[in-house]
């Protein structure tokens, strides 16, 4: 199936990014967004992440306990280590809001 995304433009950084083609597009740049990323980085598959809000909403977490790894951290720091992660692998991060996903004939 062949989808046509429409995005929020005002926010643009690398124009570069926009021109191409990627096979997995991930919307929402929390946890599990960040780790669908990493996992398709390792499978090469050529993704990308679009987030309205960098982080999700365990960046208003003061104090993320008994996460794997971590006694304790805040969610904010937790996210940080993720976005990271996500941008050791060259997976870009966008901070655009999805407005629209319809069905395309082309690409």
């Amino acid at each position: 199936m062949d989808l046509k995304l429409s995005v929020d433009t005002k926010k643009k950084q690398d124009s570069s990014v926009y021109d191409e083609t990627y096979d997995f597009l991930i919307i929402g740049g929390g946890a599990a967004g960040y780790t669908a990323g990493i996992y398709a980085s390792r499978f090469m598959i050529k993704t990308i992440i679009l987030a309205k809000n960098r982080g999700g909403t365990i960046i208003d977490a003061h104090v993320v306990e008994n996460y794997p790894g971590f006694k304790s951290i805040s969610g904010m720091d937790l996210m940080k280590k993720f976005e990271d992660q996500v941008k050791s692998l060259n997976v870009p991060i966008l901070d655009e809001e999805v407005v629209d996903i319809d069905h395309n004939d082309g690409i």
